[in-house]
């Protein structure tokens, strides 16, 4: 789920729909993605933030003092999304994909194999 945007774009109902949409489409996993501000989105970004919300400039300048925001952070929006995960899977077990399976690498292979999908072509033949 990339890019989330602090306080624009990570609201509880707006990231419920995000992991409600993931998991009913079969999801086993919804990690989120905090925006980054490299160099040159941070030219492009900052403009476009301080003429669409103002009132998160100083927000982001602190969030941003790099390209990432800090690791404290991005694991406070991962457990956010955990707990959404979690209680859309309580709530609405039809909707709720497969259980999570961790897929952990040791020693080069995947502790539990993931099934292969069929990617669908985005332009018919």
């Amino acid at each position: 789920m990339a890019p989330v945007l602090p306080g624009i774009s990570d609201s509880r109902h707006q990231m419920r729909s995000v992991v409600e949409a993931a998991l009913e489409a079969g999801a086993t996993h919804v990690s989120p993605i905090m925006l980054h501000l490299r160099p040159g989105v941070r030219e492009q970004f900052m403009p476009w933030l301080e003429e669409h919300h103002p009132d998160l400039v100083e927000r982001y300048r602190r969030l941003y003092p790099k390209a990432y925001a800090s690791a404290e952070e991005r694991r406070t929006l991962g457990r956010r999304v955990g707990d959404l995960v979690a209680s859309v899977r309580a709530r609405h077990p039809d909707r709720a994909g497969s259980p999570p399976r961790h897929q952990r690498f040791q020693g080069g292979t995947r502790k539990h194999q993931v099934p292969t999908a069929v990617q669908p072509s985005l332009f018919e033949r």
